[in-house]
């Protein structure tokens, strides 16, 4: 289950924001000064193709391949974000869902409203892909 990470660290210059965690998914969730939610970046797929998807009011989605790299071989530790098109967005609706049903129920609604508003030309291009062969 996603539990939200009590101590977040905030970032100087940047709005306020809450960090929700668990084996399979991140989320952080960025606020404006009244306390709503302006934005968010949900990895998912932890461990073994991950992946995040990002939306912000002033920027729409983004959606990202996360390579890790490989610390033991010397490279370096910092994730590196790549942009990778389309995303199975139901799929990951559903399983955000599962996930979700601990933390505060407006934010779970809003990432779900936002997912389920993702580009419709996209969800077909990325069912496409799915029928190639």
């Amino acid at each position: 289950m996603l539990r939200e990470l009590p101590s977040t660290k905030q970032v100087p210059g940047e709005k306020m924001r809450r960090w929700f965690f668990c084996h399979e998914l991140d989320l952080v969730v960025w606020f404006d000064n009244a306390g709503h939610p302006i934005g968010f970046q949900l990895a998912y797929d932890k461990y073994r193709d991950e992946h995040s998807i990002a939306w912000h009011v002033d920027r729409g989605f983004r959606h990202y391949l996360v390579d890790e790299g490989n610390p033991l071989a010397g490279e370096s530790e910092t994730p590196l974000l790549y942009a990778d098109g389309a995303f199975n967005a139901p799929r990951v609706i559903d399983r955000f869902r599962s996930l979700s049903t601990e933390m505060p129920l407006p934010i779970a609604q809003f990432v779900i409203e936002k997912l389920a508003a993702y580009p419709a030309e996209d969800k077909i291009r990325q069912i496409g892909q799915r029928r190639a062969p």
